[in-house]
Formats: structure tokens, sequence, C-alpha cells
């Protein structure tokens, strides 16, 4: 696998702006964000989409991940509402092979 800029955010070898991590996901914040507190989720362990999670404590991780993100935003009001948004694949507009969601 070529070297994948997500997992070199995991590892700390490439750094940014992290919200929040845990055992399963790392939350940072986008370097080009389309919107005032764009955060990405991922999972630390390295999966190429969405539907390629095998692991049920990754998901639950990931989802857990997201309110508690949504609600750092939420909290200090750096949003009132939000969106989860999910691309899976190249014809799908997904630029980076790692799985991730963007809040």
């Amino acid at each position: 696998m070529e070297h994948c800029i997500f997992c070199g955010i995991v590892s700390k070898e490439i750094s940014s702006y992290i919200l929040c991590e845990d055992e399963f996901t790392t939350a940072f914040l986008d370097i080009n964000p389309v919107a005032m507190g764009h955060t990405l989720v991922i999972p630390n362990r390295h999966f190429g989409r969405l539907d390629a999670i095998d692991d049920k404590e990754v998901m639950q991780g990931i989802m857990k991940t997201l309110i508690k993100v949504s609600n750092l935003l939420i909290t200090a009001e750096v949003c009132h509402d939000f969106t989860i948004l999910n691309d899976n694949g190249f014809h799908a507009q997904q630029d980076i092979m790692h799985a991730h969601e963007a809040s």
C-alpha cells in the first residue's frame, strides 16, 4: 500500500489539529475546510472504505466520535447544525482512500 496521509496523522508522522482521539478513531480539522469546523473522523486502522470495515468496535467508535465531535462544535458555538458526509470510492469522489467521515 502507498503511504496514506491519514495513517500518517494517526501515527503522528504528519501534524494536524486533533480535536479528539481514542483507541479506535481520530478526529481532526480538515486542512482545506469547506465550512467552519470541518472535521474529519477516521478509524485508526487503515480501511479503504466504510464498507470495508469489518470490526463492530471500530464502527461503534466512529459513531461515538461523530457524536462527540458534533457536540464539541455545537458547544463551542462553531455551528448550530451539522452535516455528516461519507464518500466511498473513486466514483463517489473519495479523495483519500482511507475511510473517513466529514462533519
